[in-house]
Formats: C-alpha cells, sequence, structure tokens
C-alpha cells in the first residue's frame, strides 16, 4: 500500500405537579475508563443477527432485510428498558433488563418463541391497546406484521391477523402514532422491494414495449403510471427523450386504529387510498413528526433509489398532501434511515435522512463509478436527489425547509443505515450517531466494472466502516446556534468498525442519559453505557402517561427549559432504522437546574411545571387545561403575486463546451434595475433577459383599491432585436444629461463564440416617457468581451455620471477572462479610459460584482470589486485616479459575488457586505489548505482543460472530480488508471505530473465565508476594512443579492441576503440549503438571523439579484428578488416592518439623482446615521435613487456630489429635495 493510499483508505395554566421522581437502586454499573464517554458492554446481552438465509433468499443480501433492528422500552413493569433485537434467521429475541448491565433471555416465557421461522425486519415498541403497557410489532420479509399485544406482565400474544393488520411482503416497519387525535395509536407500513434483484432482465425490457402503450398520468403529480396490476413490481420515470422502466416496491398502508373490538383486540382499517397516501417506492424508514407544529403528525418516507421521499402533511381531516416537492430542495437519492430533533434548540422539530456518501476521498472516488447510466436522473426529479445526506432545518410557519448537513460536515458518513439523535453528552444539545457498513461492497467501481451483469452478491466482499458519533457544538459566540458538529465517534467510544444496522437509545441503567444498543451483521449486538459523569451534567428522562391522549403519549411535545434555553422533545416511535426507542424524553441540563416543563398533549391539553425537583426520572400523568389559541406572531413581510416575472434559461450545455467546469456560466441572471422611466412618480423595473429572451421593461402602474402594487409591459422594443445576448449587469442612469433615465445592459454569459457582436454591451436612450431607443454606433467603446456588473459614479467630479463594467469570463476558457473596464461619460458619448486612470483594473479578473463607495470619508467614491478565486479589492479614488489597495480588505480569496455598503456600526463610515459561496458546499478551504483550480493542456491534445483540487491538511493536493469525468474529458487518463483504485489512491501530481500543473494558470479561494468588512479608516488617503463573517445560517448556501434596509426602525440598516446557487455541475447539484435570509443588526457589531416564519422571506429558489423597493400604497419598501429560471418573487412589508420615509433627491444636469450624495440625521437616541445613495450594487442589481430613513426622523443634512452641504426638514412618506431645499 502506498504512503498516500494509507491515508485516503479507510401558554397555559400553571397546574399541581404531578410527578414520581425515581432512582432504581443497583442499577448502577461501574463508570467507564477516563476519557471515554461509551462504553462497550460485551456479553450484556447475548444475541447475534446472523445470516443464514434460505437458498432462495441468497439475493436479498445486497438489501435492507439482511440487517436487524432494535426496539427499547420497559414491557416487564419493572421500571427498567428492556431490549428486543430481530434478525433474518433465527428469530427475533427479548432480553429482560435485570439491571447492572445483565440482559436474560426471555423468549420463550414472552410468548415471542413461536415466531423464530419469521424473518424478522424493524420493530416498533408502543402501547396500540391503550392498556398502560408497551405491545410490541415486528414487520417481516415475506410474512405478515407481527403485533403482539403485552399483558403487563412481559407476555406476549399475537393478535394482526384479528386485527386487520392483512399484509404479506415486504415489510420493513410499523410507525406508530395518533394521526387523528383521537386517542389511540394508528400505524403506517413501510414496505421495500419484495424481490430479489434489482436487475432489469430482457424479459422486463420486452414488457416495458407492452407497459408504454397503456401509460396514464397522475392527474395532480403529473407522474406516469404503469397499470395499476403491476404497480408494485415496475415504475416509469421519464428521462431525457424516453420512458426509463425501474423496479417498484410494494404500496405502504396506513391503517386506522378504530379501537377495541369485542375480544378487546384493536380493530384496524386500511385507509391508504382514502388518505391519498399512495407510494410504491421502495421504503426503507418512515418516521412521524409534526414538522408544522399543528398539533397532527405528519410523516416522512424515507424511499430507495428513484423512488422519491414524501413529506406527507397530515390536513387534519384524515387525508394526506405530499409536501416534499414544495418544502424540500433535495433529499437523499438512496434514503435509509431518518430522524427528526430540534437540533438549535428553537423550538421547531428539524430532520435527518442519510444516504451512503464515502467519509473519505478514497471512499468518494471508489464509490462514485461512472455516471454515464444514471447521472441524468441527479438533473430530473422534484425534489431533487442527491447521493448525501440531508439535515432539514426548520424554518416553521408550513415554510420550505433549509437544508445544512454540508454545513455540519454531516453529508457523508459512508453507508448509513440508522440515523440518531440524543444530547448523548447531557449538554442540552442533540448530538448524533449513525450507524455504517454492508453486507457487501456494491458500490465498488472496480467490482461493479468487473461485473457489468451484476453477479452473484454473495461474491462482493463485505464492506465494514466505522459508526460515527458526532458532538453538536451548540451555541456560537454571541448567541445563537454554531452549525457545526464535531466527529467525537473515537473519543467517546462510538467509531467501532463493521457492519451495523438497526439502534436505540434507552435508559438501561436508569441514571438519566442514553445509553445505545447497537445490532450487527453476523456478530453480536454491541451494548453502550454512557459514562457521562452526573457531576459533570446533569439530566433528567421525563415519561408520559396520557389519559385523554393515547397513553404512551406519542406526539406529545415536551418541552424543558434549563439555564434559559428551552429544548423541545417529540415523542415518537420508530426512528433511525428498523428501530424504535424507548419512549421517553431525554434532557440534558450540563451545569443547569431545569427551570420549567411544559408539555403539549395529543389532546391539545397543555400541562406546565416548575420547581422540579433533582432526580433523572420523571414520570407525567396527563392533567392541564385546553391550550388558549396562540396568535401566530406577525411577520415583516408577506409573499405577494404582483409581480412574478417569468425568466427562463435556453437549456445550454456549457459543459458541452468545457466538461470539467465547476459551475455553469450561462446560469448567472437575471439582472434587475428600477427607475422612473415615465416620469409619473413611481419607479419602474428593467429585468434582464437570459439568452434567447428579450429583458424586460415593466412599468409600475400604481396600486389598486386594496393597496396591491400594479406592473404592466407596454413594449418590448427595442430589446427584442438584441434578445439573443445574454443580460448581466443592468443599470439605470442618465448618459445623455437630458434629466431622465437612459439604460445600459452589459451583455455577458458563455452561449455564443468568444468575440461576437452578441457580447457587445448596449445602451437605450430615454424620451422621457419610457419609450427606449438604442444609442447609435459610437456612443459606446467596441468591446465585445463577457462582462458582469456595471455601476454608475460621478468618479472624476465633472458633474456627469461614469461607468465601471467588470470582466467576467472568456468564453469556454473559464477561469480566464477579459479584464474590467473604466468608461468615461464624455457628453453622452463614453470612451474607455482604463489604461490612463484605473490601469491595474485591466488585470482583474472574473468580477462579480462593483460599487463605488466612499470610504475614506474625501466625497470621492472608492470602487470596491468582488471576484471569483480572488478578493474583495479596493481601489482608491485620488481625484479621479483609482489605485489599487491590494491588501486593505486582507488577502482572503474566496467565490465572491456581491456586495453592498452602508454604516453598520454608526460610526460614520461605510461598511461593507460581501457575498460569498458559505459553508454548505462540498467544498471546505481555509487558509494554509485552499481549494484550487488549474487550467491547461493536461493531455497534450491542444484543448486545455479545467481541474479542481482540494488540499488537506497535511498538504496533500487531492482531485475534486473523479476517474469517470476526469477520463471523459482526458482519455489519456483511462490508459493511465485502469482502475478506480489506481485514480482514488493518487494525489494530484501523480495524476497529471508536476510539470503540467505548474505550466497551466492556477487560482485559489481560502474563505467561502459571507462576511462583513467593517470601516475602520483613520480618516482620508487610506483605508483599513476588518473582516468579520457573518452568523452561521447566512453561510447555509450562496449569497448573491445583497440590499440593506431598516427593516426595524431603529436607524441602523439591516441586511437581507438573496442565497442558493443551481448552476453546480449535477454531481456537485444545486447549493439550495437556503431560502433567502433577513439578518437583523443592532448597531454594535452583531447581526441576529430572523427566522423565515418571522420575516416571512422565503425564496425557495435560485435567487440572484435583489432590491429594496418603495412602491406605493406602503410604508416601508417591498423586497423583490430576481430568480434564475424560475419566476421573480416580491415580499410586500406587513404592518410589523417599521414605517420609512422615502428620500429622493434633486441633483443637478448630467447626475439628477445625486448619485454620490449622502444624508445624515440623528436618531432619537442621539446617535447620528447616514445613507450615501449609489448606482449600481448588491448581485447585478440596482436600487431606486432612494435613502430610507425611519419615519420618526424629521430633519436631514445632505452632502451633494460636488461637496457642498444642506439642511432640509422632512416629513412624509416620501420626499424629494433639492440643493435650495424641498
Amino acid at each position: 500500500m502506498s504512503v498516500l493510499l494509507s491515508r485516503l483508505v479507510p401558554r397555559p395554566v400553571l397546574l399541581p405537579v404531578v410527578y414520581l421522581a425515581v432512582l432504581l437502586p443497583g442499577v448502577l454499573s461501574a463508570a467507564p475508563p477516563a476519557g471515554l464517554r461509551f462504553v462497550e458492554r460485551p456479553g450484556a446481552i447475548d444475541f447475534a443477527a446472523t445470516w443464514k438465509p434460505a437458498p432462495a433468499y441468497t439475493g436479498m443480501k445486497d438489501g435492507a432485510f439482511a440487517g436487524g433492528g432494535v426496539a427499547v422500552g420497559d414491557v416487564t413493569g419493572d421500571g427498567l428498558a428492556d431490549v428486543y433485537l430481530s434478525r433474518p434467521s433465527g428469530g427475533g429475541r427479548l432480553f429482560k433488563n435485570e439491571g447492572g448491565f445483565r440482559f436474560t433471555d426471555i423468549t420463550q416465557q414472552s410468548g415471542l418463541a413461536a415466531d423464530a421461522a419469521n424473518w424478522a425486519s424493524g420493530s416498533t415498541m408502543a402501547d396500540v391497546d391503550n392498556d398502560g403497557d408497551l405491545d410490541l410489532s415486528v414487520c417481516a420479509y415475506d410474512g405478515p406484521p407481527r403485533l403482539f399485544l403485552n399483558d403487563g406482565q412481559g407476555v406476549f400474544r399475537d393478535v394482526a391477523a384479528a386485527a386487520g393488520l392483512a399484509f404479506k411482503g415486504a415489510g420493513i416497519t410499523l410507525a406508530w402514532a395518533d394521526m387523528d387525535r383521537d386517542g389511540d395509536a394508528d400505524a403506517y407500513l413501510v414496505t421495500s422491494r419484495a424481490y430479489d434483484s434489482e436487475k432489469i432482465s430482457p424479459a422486463d425490457v420486452q414488457r416495458l414495449r407492452e407497459i408504454e402503450k397503456r401509460l396514464t398520468k397522475d392527474p395532480v403529480s403529473g407522474a406516469l403510471l404503469v397499470p395499476p396490476e403491476m404497480r408494485e413490481e415496475f415504475s416509469v420515470m421519464m428521462r431525457p427523450g424516453a420512458p426509463y422502466l425501474v423496479k417498484a416496491g410494494q404500496i405502504d398502508r396506513l391503517y386506522r386504529n378504530d379501537g377495541p373490538g369485542p375480544d378487546g383486540v384493536p380493530v384496524f382499517r386500511d385507509i391508504t387510498t382514502a388518505a391519498g397516501l399512495t407510494d410504491y417506492g421502495r421504503g426503507l424508514a418512515a418516521q412521524w413528526w409534526d414538522y408544522d407544529a399543528d398539533g397532527f403528525p405528519d410523516l416522512y418516507v424515507a424511499n430507495d433509489f428513484f423512488g422519491p421521499d414524501r413529506l406527507w402533511h397530515n390536513k387534519g381531516d384524515g387525508t394526506f398532501e405530499d409536501k416534499a416537492p414544495a418544502l424540500l430542495r433535495h433529499t437523499p437519492w438512496f434514503s435509509m434511515g431518518c430522524d427528526s430533533g430540534d437540533l438549535n434548540n428553537d423550538g421547531r422539530i428539524d430532520f435527518m435522512a442519510s444516504d451512503m456518501a464515502g467519509s473519505s476521498h478514497y471512499k468518494d472516488k471508489m464509490g462514485m463509478g461512472s455516471m454515464d447510466k444514471n447521472g441524468w436522473f441527479l438533473e430530473m426529479g422534484t425534489p431533487r436527489q442527491y447521493m448525501r445526506n440531508a439535515v432539514y432545518l426548520n424554518s416553521g410557519g408550513g415554510l420550505p425547509f433549509m437544508e445544512c448537513a454540508h454545513q455540519l460536515r454531516i453529508a457523508a458518513t459512508d453507508w448509513t443505515w440508522a440515523v440518531k439523535f440524543a444530547d448523548m453528552d447531557c449538554d442540552g444539545w442533540l448530538d448524533l450517531f449513525v450507524t455504517n457498513g454492508m453486507t457487501g461492497d456494491y458500490l465498488n467501481s472496480d467490482l461493479v466494472a468487473a461485473n457489468p451483469g451484476g453477479g452473484p452478491v454473495n461474491q462482493a466482499p463485505p464492506k465494514p466502516d466505522r459508526d460515527m458519533a458526532f458532538r453538536n457544538a451548540g451555541a456560537g459566540q454571541g448567541g445563537g446556534w454554531s452549525a457545526s458538529f464535531e466527529d467525537t465517534g473515537k473519543a467517546w467510544g462510538l467509531d467501532r468498525e463493521g457492519i451495523s444496522f438497526g439502534a436505540a437509545w434507552g435508559d438501561l441503567d436508569a441514571d438519566g442519559d442514553p445509553d445505545l444498543v447497537v445490532n450487527n451483521f453476523d456478530e453480536a449486538c454491541t451494548v453502550y453505557e454512557n459514562g457521562t459523569p452526573a457531576a459533570e451534567a446533569g439530566r433528567l428522562v421525563v415519561r408520559l402517561r396520557g389519559v385523554q391522549s393515547n397513553r404512551a403519549g406519542l406526539g406529545a411535545r415536551v418541552i424543558l427549559t434549563a439555564g434559559g434555553i428551552p429544548q423541545t422533545r417529540e415523542i415518537s416511535s420508530a426512528r433511525g432504522f428498523f428501530s424504535s426507542d424507548e419512549p421517553v424524553a431525554f434532557f440534558g441540563l450540563g451545569k443547569a437546574r431545569a427551570e420549567r416543563l411544559e408539555v403539549r398533549w395529543p389532546s391539545g391539553k397543555v400541562q406546565i411545571l416548575t420547581g422540579i425537583p433533582a432526580g433523572p426520572v420523571l414520570t407525567l400523568t396527563e392533567d392541564g387545561d385546553p391550550a388558549p389559541l396562540e396568535k401566530a406572531a406577525p411577520r415583516l413581510f408577506r409573499a405577494s403575486d404582483s409581480l412574478a416575472l417569468p425568466h427562463r434559461e435556453s437549456g445550454f450545455d456549457d459543459f458541452a463546451v468545457q466538461p470539467l467546469l465547476p459551475n455553469r456560466l450561462s446560469r448567472q441572471g437575471p439582472g434587475q434595475a428600477w427607475a422612473d422611466v415615465d416620469g409619473d412618480g413611481d419607479f419602474d423595473l428593467f429585468q434582464g433577459g437570459p439568452a434567447g429572451s428579450a429583458g424586460r421593461l415593466v412599468f409600475n402602474d400604481g396600486p389598486d383599491e386594496t393597496g396591491k402594487p400594479r406592473f404592466s409591459i407596454k413594449s418590448t422594443a427595442p430589446f427584442d432585436a438584441d434578445a439573443a445576448s445574454e443580460d448581466m449587469g443592468v443599470l439605470f442612469f442618465d448618459a445623455d444629461r437630458d434629466g431622465d433615465d437612459d439604460l445600459y445592459v452589459v451583455s455577458g454569459g458563455v452561449e455564443a463564440a468568444a468575440g461576437t457582436a452578441l457580447y457587445q454591451d448596449r445602451l437605450y436612450i430615454n424620451d422621457g416617457k419610457g419609450n427606449f431607443m438604442k444609442a447609435s454606433a459610437g456612443t459606446l467603446p467596441e468591446e465585445a468581451d463577457s462582462g458582469s456588473c456595471v455601476g454608475a459614479a460621478d468618479f472624476d467630479h465633472d458633474g456627469d455620471l461614469d461607468l465601471f463594467v467588470g470582466g467576467r469570463v472568456h468564453p469556454g476558457k473559464y477561469p480566464t477572462s477579459p479584464g474590467s473596464r473604466l468608461l468615461r461619460n464624455d457628453g453622452g458619448k463614453f470612451s474607455d479610459i482604463t489604461t490612463g486612470v484605473a490601469p491595474a483594473l485591466a488585470t482583474t479578473r472574473l468580477v462579480t460584482a462593483a460599487i463605488w463607495a466612499d470610504l475614506d470619508q474625501d466625497s470621492w467614491p472608492e470602487l470596491v470589486l468582488a471576484s471569483e478565486w480572488g478578493t474583495v479589492q479596493v481601489f482608491q479614488n485620488t481625484k479621479g485616479r483609482l489605485t489599487s489597495l491590494e491588501t486593505a480588505a486582507g488577502a482572503l480569496t474566496g467565490w465572491w459575488n456581491s456586495l453592498a455598503a452602508a454604516d453598520l456600526d454608526g460610526d460614520g463610515r461605510l461598511d461593507l457586505i460581501a457575498g460569498n459561496y458559505g459553508l454548505n458546499t462540498k467544498y471546505h478551504p481555509s487558509p494554509g489548505h485552499p481549494a484550487v483550480i488549474y487550467y491547461g493542456d493536461f493531455d497534450d491534445s491542444g484543448h486545455p482543460q479545467v481541474v479542481e483540487a482540494k488540499t488537506l491538511t497535511d498538504g496533500t493536493v487531492l482531485p475534486v472530480r473523479g476517474k469517470s469525468c476526469s477520463q471523459a474529458a482526458m482519455p489519456i487518463l483511462r490508459s493511465k488508471f485502469p482502475k478506480f483504485h489506481d485514480f482514488a489512491s493518487s494525489d494530484l501530481n501523480g495524476i497529471y505530473t508536476e510539470q503540467k500543473l505548474a505550466g497551466a494558470v492556477r487560482l485559489e479561494a481560502v474563505n467561502l465565508e459571507s462576511a462583513v468588512f467593517w470601516n475602520e479608516t483613520p480618516g482620508p488617503g487610506k483605508v483599513a476594512l476588518r473582516h468579520q463573517p457573518l452568523p452561521s445560517l447566512a453561510q447555509i448556501a450562496p449569497v448573491f443579492g445583497v440590499t440593506l434596509v431598516d427593516v426595524d426602525g431603529d436607524g441602523d440598516s439591516d441586511v437581507v441576503l438573496a442565497q442558493n446557487s443551481y448552476s453546480p455541475q449535477r454531481e456537485t447539484g444545486n447549493m439550495d440549503g437556503g431560502v433567502s435570509l433577513l439578518l437583523q443588526n443592532d448597531g454594535a457589531r452583531k447581526f441576529s438571523a430572523i427566522w423565515p416564519d418571522r420575516s416571512g422571506i422565503a425564496v425557495a429558489a435560485d435567487a440572484k439579484s435583489l432590491t429594496s423597493v418603495p412602491l406605493s400604497g406602503t410604508a416601508s419598501p417591498s423586497l423583490y428578488f430576481g430568480v434564475n429560471h424560475s419566476p421573480s418573487q416580491i415580499f410586500l412589508p406587513e404592518a410589523a416592518a417599521a414605517p420609512q420615509t422615502g428620500i429622493s433627491l434633486r441633483g443637478a444636469p448630467g447626475n439628477p439623482h445625486a448619485i454620490g450624495a449622502r444624508v445624515t440625521f440623528v436618531l432619537p437616541s442621539g446617535a447620528t446615521q447616514i445613507r450615501d445613495l449609489s448606482a449600481g450594487g448588491g448581485y447585478l442589481s440596482q436600487e431606486p435613487p432612494v435613502v430610507f430613513v425611519p419615519a420618526t426622523i424629521s430633519r436631514i443634512k445632505v452632502r451633494w456630489p460636488d461637496g457642498r452641504e444642506s439642511n432640509h426638514a422632512i416629513k412624509g412618506a416620501r420626499v424629494t429635495v433639492g440643493s435650495s431645499g424641498p
């Protein structure tokens, strides 16, 4: 083994306290060895999940049914949690907890021995018959589910058939919940494939031809449906060009509990169809959880392979609706286990579903294989499916979820079955444990390539992996959640290597912390004692006893406040994979004391306890009064359909030109600009169009009788003539000194061949009435480069507005790019004066954003640029000459996208907000360990290629892309690395050689955090900026658009961010974790994320440009998001948003809006604030020429662009002032 390979391979009424605090004697075992939080207890349970199938079932070894599950709960009534383990051969076993981590097999005397021949799969403990004890349900492969009712003493009888659970087939698990809140437990049966081969046979292909003639379309989803009699066998998808046949699963079942029959046995009715829950996916897990906190449990179903995961919203009337397409942008591809929990202690329940992405470079490259067959699927489906874990942060209010697995560093945890949340270290934050491994290395790309027909699964060697544990880092600096998990598997003793399936938490020694049982393949199960010392961290276990609600309290929400921090738990049954935890709520207290306990029962009652005494176990019987109707907190904005402007890309394939591009460069818009182009007193919009579609001029027609804004498109000329060009930055300004706003449009993208006239920028002249005509030839320099942004300023103080235009990319030659340009306005004709007054601009590369801002307070605006693979760069303006200050903003190279400027800390100096790609991607560079991109002719073909690389902590540089895509671009690699193992084991030098890499263009990025740059410039002549990352939620997705607007009326500009990028190549997948974000600014250099259910902002799309716009009929600015390949979205202010006064300035000819002016005002606190008026900023955006101040402000001072100052009284929602007064 090479040295490298050795590193890479593997509100309610307060009620009397009703509780029982119990610490059972004689059950505590010795403390674990020093340094380990969890310790194995070998021999505690004598059980092994053996694989001894009948010959007919040997082909099932490659699936979930080869594993076993775990159910934990007190079935004998002695106060100790017992354990049931399932397995494919030999029958499940029940073990009685004798205390001291000693367990006795009581399968025989419990009445479960007769089930020995059953191929047991998922097992769940729940009080199904509402008699106060835990019953046991066990599913099976090729057999019926079992429902064992408990007599209260741990003796069971199977009543499944009598109860109406009539099913035989591939049963995964029964997930129990009181879905209709009638006081008893209903069941969802998850099913999977009832066949032993994934392979589509020639006979199946022949049948597809017959099936195609009988395909129908679902009237709701639009999905293709095979004939009803075949739906548990096949499903059909549409891939580009033709239908695609895949193996289906059996239909899942929803059983409603109609109460006991004459014999006392619960009667279940199959209501699947009536409830609208039809799903033929190959299910592997399901969990009930109330994601929208409406009291009715909802359901997540994890489906394997092509089957989409489901998020079934419980509508409360007995029916369900799949909300996954609306609320989730992507899910795992091969979904396996899942679990829910409040990860950030905000009272909203979050969720995680697992996949099987490799946790190391070697595993990742060995498992990627060829994407030729199924790669198309990564760009199909709603939601998308990617081969990685997904962690969904709950936005609240039924809004789309955020997703943050990459940011938490838990997106790739190997072949992960069980996902288990628990506060393992009792510090008050939920941690994560996952089980790993597989019966065969079925994703080993070399084995797959050697057996194109599939081959017998028993010939694949086992794939043992290490189980993993991750500590939730909890509170971040300055409050809030740090949004990071730390790998603590080894430190906590939870990194055992093997093949593990089911796992369950339970307080096995009654000391109040969660212990763990793991069911392993073909070897003994593992029992872990949690040895967290009580002196180090307190803990509390809450057991519920329902009266009006179901007896076990399924669906109850338990909220414990300790140290002022609320923790929320939800009682659920099936969790993880094949398993169920002890049905209690575990809480860690750290060093704090339990201050308040609130239980929200399924019946609607709310119960509160205070003065909770010490003791690890609390049993609570349902009491309390119905919860009063809670009014939702008022939102600051509301979504409106008043302006949804379409934007539809042409479908240009960037990767056909440059196969190894990290991101598409043809999907960067739309840009937007606002101005009153028709002189009617309100602001109109121009939104740029993609290549093949003209930009649109949208006129603001004022509000209707309800106050809703109205818009219209009166004419598309002359823009239709330039529809073939890709519009990037757009800008309104007075180009010809006639007092109205003309329009500049930057041509960009990569759809056309380099150097063609389609890349010539355009200027459209306004006649003052909103009618535009393209400027005559010669008005602009003839420079056909692919550009990005545009910004205007009177940088030379000659009274008119000049332009900066950013150079973006050489089409087909990324990451090379043209230089940027400074265009001087000479009486309406523009000259490129870059070389004479700003020569350094000619060498700027990959510019994405620009803003003019007076950083050194001398009234001469500086130019600030953001660039990809570059820094935030400041060009100081010294009386009309621009000089690069290379270190003013530091040397943090990144993938910077956007810039905005405002005085954010009240010190009278403009600070900067800079949008970057964030921390929630597969890229995690840092200073000293950069992300790198090379561009060179690595295969001597004469065609340079892109090569991405990453740098490990030891300095090793590795390729980002895998063997298949790399050799498709450079076929020479196919012979150099015949096996995936060879490629996965090599570093970058070994693949491309030091000589080739040294001769290539090389760029790097060391920081991807979106940030604020605090202006600490001491005075004129110098610029000094200090970098500070924005809060963690701002890092959940790439930030493009930025607008700074005072939402809460305190005088400090708050920050609104437009998030996501749908441009990455398909193996990376969409960077879609955000829903856009409002950050509240306290004026003292601290930002707080305002959750979507409070802000009302939720843009679950590829948001790009963003502006704040005063619209008639509203007292505060609205927010307008330009969205790539989707309609735009607008959010209008609600009453909760603070009213503002919009101030327009009347400037001199050539600069009629006084761009570059500064408005100063004094707050009631005595603090002074400033607002500068700029033209162009954010990302491809131009705000209307208005500054906003709190409505309480009555006087302002204006520093005009030429340096003169004047004072003005203001009153009303909209004010216009000139240098001689209002």
